[in-house]
């Protein structure tokens, strides 16, 4: 039987806790997950009915792995355990994967894995030793599935220090470049510290002299250790677990060389309540970054039992202000094309850029990534740089100024191309009804606002909570204006970001507020969310900023296939219209189109659209569709000689030609070649390719 709470990293003695009262810590918070402990003991009679502990924590962008030691009433050994969310945990079948070995007396005892995987190797770095008291040592085993594992011969690193004189344990691994990093606890008369060593294989290690962290802090006690570390922006984080005489906190300390440390003066988190799962002892941290987030798995003692659960950082939404003296006087956009003289400043007119900077930082992405087109190179993300990011693209906003949301995802995919810890992105639209829901899963929300002098303007801010019936918000202009009531009675739309490793594609088509417009799927089903987007006001003259408003239709994640936009409008009128089709890869196919609308008259252009690949995505008119279609059938046989195939498209040419000079003679024109394509049947034309070039036909006929 497990007959003392004595083990690897201190000698765990049952005593009272001591009281300490901690001054506000600048890090941030971590708060432990209601569904506490995560992972519980095993079924009696298996190999994890007494405790599981000492967890280390991978995640692969979809999926969380967990390595864990459990115990048996007699040994240690090493399973895992597999979730979608990092809560709901499936244990393996095979475990436990690492056991003791009967032959060998000082590897009794095998626990506290460290995993990293190359290729499609898997390399392991854990703690064994014949007791659970000392003669610690640190073993390496390589395996391909996970399941079954190659032991080395002989343990990787061993005591040769006299402040580790009794026992290495517990180390934590990082691959830097072609470097191996280990950090590790060594114990020597009672007292744990953490050493660091390097490797360029793994295997063989060389360590620095003397221990790279050690107890400095009164509520250290007398031992720092289970180093837990992870390289975030080029510095070192390590999360460990200390107390007066056993541990009862996890501290976090940073560094930039991987050797010389600076620790948080207080902990980041300590034991539970009376009567929790972790009220005793809390222990054996490892720490990940999921996405924006640092989830960290750490075990926790009741008195009686091991068990392991999770804390997520709680990360606030950063404040920035359009009116920083660092870019009040940018630029925003390409205002010039579009706005008053007054009004084209950061200042004035940037609330949604600034809003968007808010909310990317909160997840993490802390640079923009350049654009080779333009020469630019990647900066730290600020409402500056993103502005001059979003400004040397040409699909970066609409013609108005307004923020284009779903390029904002392209760029979080591009950012994670460059540092593989920044998040990629997935932007959503939603109605201005579910902003309760959607703020009550801890997500931040962009709104777009009716702005209460001007109506016809709107003002984009951040809501970051709610509480009760309250939504505090960051404002980027309005610095005090913390609640949404009563300076925004209402809200026009709202959009907002998750994380995603998957599917980036959009399609946003922008064309003058005064046309109307109906969006067909390749089913002819009507499809899309239009909104009128408003110019937005200018904050510092307090008017408008002299924009025009757009009409958008949005579609999110597009089927690939032929789309039908039906156009039209109540007075003749010229109009623009500008298409951004991104793929799934968040590449973009942009055009902009130019035409004239009659009244009682509806125009058709039609959108190829290819889920996967953007290049082969295209806007077209009904000209343009009925050459396409033209060359289409004649390569594909359907028309059978090369005359006929020849005198549509010349036909297809000319009756284009004659529409851009007007309306006359142009009916006439397209009725003469409906009755050649019907004079054609059969036998120049199969039955697929009549009624194709049939209907191209007619759909021309009805513009006039």
């Amino acid at each position: 039987m497990f007959k003392t709470l004595t083990f690897c990293f201190f000698l765990l003695t049952l005593i009272c806790s001591l009281s300490f009262i901690f001054p506000h810590s600048s890090q941030a918070a971590f708060i432990k997950n209601p569904s506490n402990p995560v992972i519980n003991i095993g079924t009696n009679e298996t190999w994890d009915d007494t405790h599981v502990w000492e967890p280390f924590l991978q995640f692969d962008g979809n999926n969380y792995t967990l390595w864990y030691g459990g115990h048996d009433g007699t040994r240690w050994a090493m399973g895992s355990a597999y979730s979608v969310d990092g809560v709901n945990w499936i244990k393996n079948l095979s475990n436990p994967f690492l056991s003791f070995i009967p032959s060998d007396p000082q590897e009794q005892h095998v626990h506290t894995p460290t995993v990293i995987k190359e290729g499609t190797l898997l390399k392991i770095w854990y703690t064994s030793s014949p007791d659970d008291v000392s003669n610690f040592k640190i073993e390496f085993a390589e395996s391909l599935d996970g399941v079954s594992f190659t032991r080395h011969s002989t343990p990787v690193i061993i005591p040769t220090q006299a402040w580790e004189s009794q026992g290495v344990a517990n180390p934590s691994v990082l691959k830097v470049g072609n470097t191996y990093h280990i950090w590790y606890s060594g114990l020597n008369g009672g007292s744990w510290k953490i050493g660091h060593a390097t490797s360029s294989d793994g295997v063989n290690w060389i360590k620095n002299f003397g221990p790279t962290l050690q107890p400095s802090l009164s509520w250290e006690g007398n031992s720092v250790a289970a180093p837990s570390v992870i390289l975030l922006n080029d510095v070192y984080h390590m999360y460990y677990h200390a107390g007066p005489t056993t541990p009862k906190y996890i501290g976090h300390a940073t560094s930039n060389d991987s050797i010389t440390w600076t620790k948080d003066v207080v902990p980041i988190l300590q034991t539970g309540g009376f009567a929790s799962w972790d009220t005793n002892l809390i222990a054996a941290p490892s720490v990940d970054r999921v996405f924006n987030r640092l989830k960290l798995f750490y075990s926790g003692h009741s008195g009686t039992t091991w068990r392991i659960g999770v804390a997520e950082e709680l990360l606030p939404v950063p404040y920035y202000s359009q009116k920083d003296p660092l870019w009040a006087n940018d630029e925003y956009d390409d205002a010039t094309n579009w706005a008053n003289p007054n009004s084209q400043t950061m200042a004035a007119v940037g609330c949604a850029v600034t809003s968007a900077a808010m909310i990317l930082n909160h997840f993490n992405v802390q640079k923009t990534p350049g654009n080779p087109d333009t020469g630019l190179p990647p900066k730290i993300l600020t409402p500056a740089t993103l502005n001059e990011w979003l400004k040397s693209r040409n699909d970066g906003s609409y013609r108005n100024g307004l923020t284009n949301w779903p390029l904002l995802a392209r760029m979080t995919k591009l950012a994670n191309n460059l540092e593989p810890t920044s998040p990629k992105l997935e932007y959503f639209a939603s109605p201005s009804g579910t902003l309760s829901t959607i703020i009550s899963s801890d997500v931040p929300v962009i709104l777009n606002l009716p702005y209460p002098s001007s109506p016809s303007n709107t003002h984009f801010v951040v809501a970051t909570k709610v509480d009760g019936g309250t939504f505090s918000i960051n404002d980027p202009f309005y610095e005090n204006q913390a609640t949404l009531d009563p300076y925004y009675p209402t809200v026009n739309r709202l959009g907002y970001f998750k994380p995603t490793n998957s599917d980036f594609s959009y399609l946003t088509l922008a064309f003058d507020a005064s046309v109307s417009a109906i969006l067909k799927n390749p089913n002819g089903i009507p499809v899309g969310d239009t909104t009128i987007e408003q110019p937005i006001f200018d904050q510092v003259n307090q008017t408008s900023s002299g924009a025009e408003p757009l009409k958008l239709i949005s579609l999110k994640q597009p089927p690939s296939g032929l789309y039908t936009l039906e156009l039209s409008a109540p007075t003749l009128q010229t109009f623009q219209l500008d298409s951004y089709i991104y793929d799934n890869e968040g590449e973009v196919e942009s055009e902009t189109f130019t035409g004239s609308l009659v009244p009682g008259i509806s125009q058709k252009l039609y959108l190829t659209i290819d889920h996967d690949e953007v290049g082969n995505s295209e806007l077209m008119t009904s000209y343009d569709l009925f050459r396409l279609h033209i060359k289409e059938l004649y390569q594909s046989g359907d028309i059978k000689s090369k005359t006929v195939y020849n005198k549509l498209l010349y036909e297809a040419n000319k009756v284009e030609k004659m529409s851009k000079k007007g309306p006359t003679g142009v009916r006439i024109r397209l009725e003469g070649v409906l009755v050649y394509i019907e004079g054609r049947q059969i036998k120049f034309l199969t039955q697929e390719a009549y009624q194709i070039l049939k209907s191209d036909v007619q759909n021309l006929l009805a513009q006039f």
